[in-house]
C-alpha cells in the first residue's frame, strides 16, 4: 500500500527550529511518507539548525538571492514548491507561523488543491502592518489551511469557526400548487426509503470511495437510491476530524504546540481513513 505522503515546507531559522521535533516524529511514524522541502529564504542559519537536530532536506529551491525582496521570495517559492508538490503529490502540506515562505508555501498547496496544516495557527496583534508582513501572512494562511494547529486555546478563537453541516436538499414546490394533507403512504408497493438495510450499511454521512458523501436517499420508481455530494480532499479531512472541524484534530491534541509527539500520529491514522493516496505515475 503506498503511504499518504506530508510534505513539510520551512525556509528560515524559527520554522527550522520549531518544525524539527515534529519532522522528526513524523519521520518516526510508518504510517506516513514524510517529505521535506527547503524554500532557501534564509541559507547559513537554517543549514546550521538542520544539522543540529540531523535533518536532511529532500529538495531545496535554493531561492535566496542577494538584496531579495518579498515578492522575489514570494514568487520563487510558488513556482518552485509548484513544481515540486506537482512531481511529488502530498495529501498535506505542512508549515508552520508566519513567513514569507510559509504563506507561499500555504498558497502553493492550495493552488494544487491539496489541504494545508497551519501550526503555530491562531496568534494576532489586530494590526494589519505590525509585524510587516507576519500578521499579513498568518490572516491568509488561516483563510486557506484546513488544519489549524493552536499553540493556546486563546489563539483557537481566533480561526475560522468549522463550516456549517451540510443538509440534505429540500425539495422546492410551485406556490400555485394545492396544498395536499400530509397523510401515511398505504401504498404497500411503494418501498420503505432508506430501508433498514441501507439505513445501517450506509447512513446519510458516510463517505464512500470516489470522495462521494450520501446526502440523502430519494425514491426512483421502486427504488430507493442514494444522494451522492462530491467531495474534495479537505472536505474529507475536516468532515472526519472528531469534534473538533477546522480548528483541532481531535480531543487529545486541541492544542497543538510547535513541537508536539501527539501530532504524527493521529494525523496518519486520519489521512489513512479519508484520503486515498496518489501515485505519480
Amino acid at each position: 500500500m503506498v503511504k499518504p505522503r506530508v510534505t513539510i515546507v520551512l525556509g528560515t531559522r524559527p520554522e527550522a527550529i520549531k518544525l524539527a521535533p515534529v519532522i522528526k516524529t513524523f519521520q518516526l511514524c510508518d504510517a506516513l511518507d514524510t517529505r521535506v522541502v527547503l524554500t532557501g529564504q534564509h541559507r547559513e542559519m537554517v543549514t546550521q539548525v538542520m544539522d543540529l537536530f540531523g535533518l536532511k532536506a529532500d529538495q531545496d529551491l535554493n531561492l535566496m538571492a542577494p538584496r531579495q525582496t518579498l515578492t522575489h521570495v514570494t514568487c520563487a517559492a510558488l513556482q518552485g514548491l509548484r513544481d515540486d508538490f506537482q512531481l511529488y503529490p502530498p495529501q498535506l502540506v505542512l508549515v508552520q507561523g508566519d513567513t514569507t515562505t510559509a504563506f507561499a508555501a500555504g498558497l502553493a498547496a492550495f493552488y494544487e488543491q491539496i489541504p494545508v496544516g497551519h501550526v503555530e495557527a491562531g496568534l494576532r496583534t489586530d494590526n494589519l502592518l505590525d509585524p510587516f508582513p507576519e500578521e499579513a501572512n498568518r490572516r491568509l494562511l488561516s483563510q486557506i489551511s484546513s488544519l489549524h494547529f493552536a499553540p493556546t486555546p486563546k489563539a483557537i478563537e481566533q480561526e475560522p469557526p468549522p463550516p456549517p453541516p451540510i443538509k440534505p436538499p429540500e425539495k422546492s414546490e410551485s406556490p400555485s400548487a394545492p396544498q395536499t394533507p400530509n397523510v401515511p403512504k398505504t401504498d404497500a408497493s411503494m418501498p420503505e426509503c432508506p430501508t433498514r438495510a441501507q439505513q445501517l450499511k450506509d447512513p446519510i454521512g458516510k463517505i464512500l470511495e470516489g470522495n462521494r458523501k450520501i446526502v440523502a436517499y430519494e425514491t426512483v420508481g421502486k427504488e430507493c437510491l442514494p444522494v451522492f455530494e462530491k467531495l474534495t480532499i479537505p472536505d474529507q479531512i475536516v468532515q472526519n476530524i472528531p469534534s473538533a472541524g477546522m480548528v483541532t484534530t481531535t480531543a487529545s491534541i486541541a492544542v497543538v504546540a510547535t513541537s508536539s509527539a501527539l501530532l504524527a500520529k493521529p494525523l496518519a491514522d486520519l489521512l489513512l481513513k479519508v484520503v486515498k493516496p496518489t501515485v505519480k505515475k
